[in-house]
């Protein structure tokens, strides 16, 4: 399946990555979730509910994930990027 030119879809970003062909894109600027509900306590990755809203804010995305499964959705969706385009601000 190829991706339509100035088509907005509304779907998580791997799956809409995967459809790109490789190298096809000149330039991708993004600005990654930052799970917003997690913070360093003490050298710990912790979790707090100050900003909840912004955990349900987007329909059923999670901005409050554990670290690694933060570090692997990033790795996931920087690989994607790599293969689609050379030149990335993340």
């Amino acid at each position: 399946m190829r991706i339509t030119p100035n088509k907005i879809y509304h779907e998580d970003c791997l799956k809409t990555l995967k459809k790109i062909e490789d190298n096809s894109i000149d330039c991708v600027i993004t600005s990654p979730p930052y799970n917003m509900n997690l913070r360093i306590r003490n050298g710990e990755y912790t979790s707090r509910q100050i900003v909840k809203e912004f955990s349900t804010k987007y329909d059923g995305f999670n901005d409050n994930l554990p670290i690694d499964e933060f570090y692997k959705l990033h790795s996931e969706i920087i690989s994607e990027l790599l293969r689609v385009s050379n030149l990335i601000f993340y």
